[in-house]
């Protein structure tokens, strides 16, 4: 009998997005009337989820390289580059990486790029993250394409993570504190959902590999 992965792929995907929904709904409401108060901040629990969810992409990331190495003899080198990339998006969501290059750097030298007009000083690395992103799908895509499953829940993850980004680059100055909060929500919630989104994207292609490597014929 074929061994199929479809129903631990189901399970992980309820678990991961029923288990951090959930997260965010208990964060929000324990905090009410300051709803954002355990969302927005660099330091807050939802960060250290999101540190999480991110290391796990970069795990499954991992296995996706070996798996295939360990089956079709293929050094894929799209799978080691989002290894890498996970990686330091963790401990760039725990450590506030590409904050400290913009308090550091950025903003204290004036450094702008005036095409960017609604971007505040210096608030623009994520967006260049994004960009730099964008450049490498055609790769990613041709790895994932054998996969339903997996190219839809990637391609939402792009989705939520575009809008997350430009949310993020909105120049907030100026609006009304509640505003603020809650444009600073949404763009977490999205952020989070577009984490989620590629974690299960990576785990769905995780499950083919194994299914491949169950179902081999035997010599």
């Amino acid at each position: 009998m074929k061994k199929n992965f479809e129903q631990e792929r189901n399970v992980v995907s309820f678990i991961s997005f029923g288990g951090v929904f959930c997260c965010i709904i208990f964060l929000t409401l324990i905090a009410v009337p300051n709803y954002w108060k355990n969302i927005i901040y660099e330091r807050s629990a939802l960060t250290w989820v999101e540190s999480l969810i991110l290391s796990a992409c970069s795990m499954i990331s991992f296995f996706n390289f070996l798996f295939l190495k360990k089956q079709k003899g293929k050094i894929s080198g799209i799978w080691i580059l989002l290894t890498s990339v996970f990686l330091y998006l963790a401990l760039d969501e725990r450590f506030m990486l590409h904050e400290g290059i913009r308090e550091r750097i950025l903003k204290p030298n004036n450094i702008q790029l005036k095409f960017l007009f609604w971007v505040e000083k210096g608030d623009y690395v994520l967006l260049m993250f994004m960009v730099a992103g964008l450049s490498i799908l055609p790769f990613i895509f041709k790895e994932l394409k054998s996969d339903k499953t997996s190219m839809r829940f990637f391609i939402t993850g792009i989705i939520f993570s575009v809008f997350a980004v430009l949310t993020d680059t909105i120049d907030l100055r100026g609006k009304q504190l509640q505003s603020q909060y809650l444009i600073q929500y949404v763009e977490e919630v999205l952020e989070t959902s577009g984490m989620l989104c590629f974690f299960n994207s990576f785990t769905a292609n995780f499950f083919k590999i194994l299914t491949g490597f169950f179902n081999e014929p035997q010599e």
